[in-house]
Parts: C-alpha cells; sequence; structure tokens
C-alpha cells in the first residue's frame, strides 16, 4: 500500500530559484519509496526566473494542485514603484 504525502511549496516549477530544487527532488524520488505526494502550490509565473526543464522531471503520477496566491510582496514593488504590471529592472 503507498503511502501518501501532501508537499506545500511556495515555490514550484516553472518557476526557479533555489528553494524548488529539493522540492522537484522530493518528488521524483519519492514514489521510489512507495510515496505518492500530493504537492499544493501556487498558479506561478510570479518570478522572473523560470526552468521549463524542471517540470520534465516531475514524474506524471504525482499530483499537482495550484491555487491562488496574493503576493503581497510582488504587490508592494509594483506598488513602490509604480508600475502597473511590470517588474523593475535591476
Amino acid at each position: 500500500m503507498r503511502k501518501r504525502v501532501l508537499i506545500i511549496s511556495h515555490l514550484f516549477p516553472p518557476d526557479a530559484g533555489s528553494g524548488v530544487y529539493r522540492v522537484v527532488k522530493f518528488c521524483k524520488f519519492l514514489p521510489c519509496f512507495d510515496w505518492h505526494p500530493l504537492v499544493l502550490t501556487t498558479k506561478g509565473g510570479y518570478y522572473l526566473q523560470q526552468d521549463e526543464s524542471l517540470l520534465r522531471e516531475i514524474p506524471p503520477e504525482v499530483e499537482v494542485r495550484r491555487t491562488f496566491s496574493l503576493e503581497l510582496g510582488l504587490r508592494f514593488i509594483q506598488w513602490s514603484t509604480g508600475s502597473r504590471g511590470e517588474l523593475p529592472t535591476t
């Protein structure tokens, strides 16, 4: 019998960043040990770093549920710079 595990992660592919790789590897290797991961994450697309190749590392049997996120930090940056949806460039 497979055990189930809920993984809650703010960052998940295709968003990329230092926090996403551990979650990707958990999703990749947990099924080898009879664990069935269910990932709860945001809809994504909020960050400038994107890596579509990370999606290919997620096995098809891993369930991924995406939900709405307020992204208050991003909204504050947009408000403070007066931008209408564009992030400030560095």
